[in-house]
């Protein structure tokens, strides 16, 4: 398979396919923002040498860097709720104010009795992470390849020609 056409379906098909079940498996303010970047994939350029450098290439790293946030966020999250007593007994009903407040943001106590529920607060992140991390290093290195063989032909290209410089001729620089 070529290379450019795994990095065109990991982006236009599978980042796509990865935000929308990042966005429908919970709702919350996190899947918000995956949700956000999930429209704005449309109005971005594909990848392309032109492109990772630019726009396109900054949504795949501030996705990257969102996702890693969210997971950093749930980390800390639930280091809090088991170190500090009073975080957990501010958040131990279910009903409280703080423990909807905070599962409105998208951290929540993670149950690991209830392992199915867990996964579904925390694969997204890690499914978004892996995926923006793979598009972004995809789409780079092939646009590193684009402009590497570019200079190669414009270097063959422009050492071909006779006369390269002018006044000196073709047997003083036999390239």
């Amino acid at each position: 398979m070529e290379p450019h056409v795994l990095g065109a379906g990991l982006y236009w098909l599978l980042l796509p396919c990865t935000l929308l079940a990042a966005s429908v498996l919970r709702i919350n303010a996190l899947s918000l923002v995956y949700l956000l970047v999930l429209l704005l994939l449309p109005w971005l350029p594909g990848p392309s040498r032109h492109s990772i450098p630019g726009h396109t290439g900054r949504l795949l790293r501030t996705l990257l860097c969102l996702s890693l946030l969210f997971l950093v966020a749930h980390l800390a999250f639930q280091i809090c709720l088991h170190t500090m007593t009073s975080l957990k007994q501010l958040l131990e009903s279910h009903c409280s104010l703080w423990e909807n407040i905070s599962r409105h943001i998208g951290v929540t106590r993670l149950n690991l009795s209830d392992i199915p529920n867990t996964t579904r607060l925390v694969a997204p992140d890690l499914v978004v992470l892996v995926v923006s991390s793979l598009c972004l290093g995809l789409c780079g290195r092939l646009t590193r390849k684009a402009r590497q063989s570019q200079r190669a032909q414009e270097l063959v290209r422009d050492y071909s020609s006779p006369g390269l410089i002018e006044g000196v001729s073709a047997e003083v620089y036999p390239f």
